[in-house]
């Protein structure tokens, strides 16, 4: 016996071995992951980062300090992506606005100092010809002033439409042309306006002149080739995908290149090169920045498994207290670069998702949300409630006071600690109520939530929650009254709307409930004067439940 249990025991130490040796071999490999999201879980990370951008931006004053094309781009850029998102930016568009007067001349073209390339100030034109569209002004009459015509001048006034960028090769600040970032919304914007801006054709033939010229087949070579580049330049291009024969191989052979050389197809993270700022030396890592632009470009162009693999890659470099901020590995400053390259992704993705592949075309709008709908977050022996809906006006913000659509609420429910219970009872009597048999009282918590478990509160609208009736109760004998504790204590009545089989109640806040059913015998909850023998035996069950008196309590008392 004994031996037989030292060669069981060996065999068990055998297989133990092996599988610690085989565990780490299986975990080296790594599998992205390419399931598809819905739009609503993207639209909501694209607006938790849009609400870090956006509240960063009015903190630090930053739409007071836009006199040159770099600070420009950055502020617009955010603001035009935040836009897009979804999210409720009338704030931060009429600071915007409000800025602009230091920032145009009497004939609508821009007058900021040129921080880069010598063109990069229209491209700046372009970002806030596209804010004022996407945030609902007319560009070509805002002020008084035509934009359009100022952007047309300032594109005619050239001698040539070929914004082919040169640089110093030593300083690497730039001597002509424009920043290839820019191509993309320029193109897009003139698009836009073919028919009101002056030789549109030859423009918009220059514009893909100039994409020719610093691209080839491994996609954009601005400073080397890299999926930021191809990023934030190819998703504005994305309508001659099927009209040109020549950009379509482009693009084709740029995805094969950046597949090969800038993503990693196990992890769905794109890659970078840069310089370690201790040693010198070249380091090719994995970026944050990078997969976010890598989401822009697969998701513009249709690549739906690279483009989910690098959106679930992407939250893996989330903040872990920060809610919408991204951190690069290799400690990129969040707010300047990594977060909003991350919003440019997201937002992208967010349209190509819904069938729109080039995001800066404010032409095009996201599809009408579905109608409006929550859903019922109900643990065990919580009330029966048969069903929840929102009035068509209805809408949420997180605490933050940031928009959420309907369809990331949850309407979560629980029965009432003893501590609201006795909270609730004590606001009975300071409202002289009271009622003969409180066992026929339930006691309830509701809140709104969205899917990360945070609290949202109602901003316009109601909830409409319909409860099945208390088990055993023939309700042709008894009325249902329903209160609601409000936060600042006190106590608020509402309608009840009472049908056969349940009976409903519309809500605009939330927290503690009480259901009262009250025998038809008595009639109604009394008011005013009040049975004081009911009012003491209500605050000695109170008083008895505080010192820790063992009473028995129905499931519908239970924590």
């Amino acid at each position: 016996m004994k031996k037989s249990m030292k060669h069981f025991a060996v065999v068990i130490l055998t297989l133990c071995l092996t599988l610690a040796n085989l565990i780490p071999a299986a975990a080296a490999t790594t599998t992205a992951d390419n399931t598809i999201p819905t739009v609503a879980e993207v639209t909501t990370e694209a607006q938790k980062t849009a609400a870090y951008l956006m509240k960063g931006n009015l903190d630090t004053k930053l739409y007071d300090s836009m006199s040159d094309t770099t600070s420009f781009k950055q502020a617009s850029r955010n603001l035009f992506f935040a836009i897009r998102s979804g999210l409720d930016c009338d704030t931060n568009i009429k600071a915007y606005t409000s800025s602009l007067n230091k920032y145009l001349n009497s004939d609508g073209t821009l007058k900021i100092d040129n921080y880069g390339f010598p063109d990069d100030i229209i491209g700046c034109q372009s970002y806030l010809i596209q804010i004022l569209l996407a945030g609902g002004y007319n560009p070509e009459n805002f002020n008084n002033m035509n934009l359009i015509d100022g952007l047309s001048s300032m594109i005619n006034n050239k001698t040539s439409f070929d914004f082919t960028y040169a640089s110093d090769p030593v300083t690497y600040l730039g001597t002509a042309g424009i920043n290839p970032y820019y191509l993309g919304i320029l193109y897009t914007t003139v698009s836009n306006y073919e028919n009101v801006i002056a030789n549109s054709t030859s423009i918009l033939n220059g514009i893909r002149t100039t994409l020719t010229a610093v691209s080839d087949n491994n996609g954009v070579d601005y400073y080397g080739y890299s999926m930021d580049n191809n990023g934030s330049v190819f998703p504005g291009f994305s309508s001659l995908y099927d009209v040109d024969t020549t950009f379509k191989t482009l693009i084709n052979s740029t995805l094969a290149y950046n597949e090969k050389n800038n993503f990693d197809i196990a992890t769905g993270k794109a890659t970078t090169t840069f310089s370690d700022w201790q040693t010198g030396e070249l380091v090719t890592a994995d970026s944050c920045s990078s997969t976010a632009l890598a989401i822009a470009f697969y998701g513009s162009y249709s690549k739906s498994s690279l483009a989910a693999a690098s959106y679930h890659a992407l939250l893996t470099y989330t903040s872990k207290t920060n809610s919408g901020v991204f951190t690069d590995s290799y400690g990129s400053d969040d707010l300047n670069y990594s977060t909003p390259d991350a919003l440019v992704g997201l937002v992208s993705y967010q349209y190509a998702l819904s069938g729109i592949n080039n995001v800066y075309d404010t032409t095009k709008k996201l599809p009408s949300k579905e109608p409006a709908s929550i859903t019922i977050s109900t643990p065990d022996a919580t009330p029966a409630i048969s069903s929840v809906a929102l009035s068509t006006d209805a809408s949420f913000v997180d605490a933050n006071g940031n928009a959420l659509t309907s369809s990331d609420i949850r309407l979560e429910t629980s029965i009432a600690s003893q501590e609201t219970i006795n909270k609730i009872i004590e606001a009975f009597t300071h409202n002289d109520l009271s009622y003969s048999n409180t066992e026929n009282i339930e006691f309830y918590n509701f809140s709104l939530t969205n899917t990360l478990g945070n609290i949202v509160k109602i901003k316009n609208g109601n909830v409409q929650i319909t409860f099945s009736y208390k088990d055993g109760f023939d309700m042709s004998k008894y009325d249902v009254f329903v209160y609601h504790l409000k936060d600042n204590g006190k106590l608020e009545s509402l309608n009840v709307t009472s049908n056969e089989d349940s009976f409903s109640i519309e809500a605009s806040s939330f927290s503690p409930y009480a259901v009262v059913y009250v025998e038809k015998a008595d009639a109604s909850p009394s008011t005013g004067d009040a049975t004081n023998t009911v009012i003491y035996a209500m605050i000695l069950v109170a008083a008895m439940a505080a010192m820790g008196v063992c009473v028995k309590k129905r499931n519908t008392y239970a924590d």
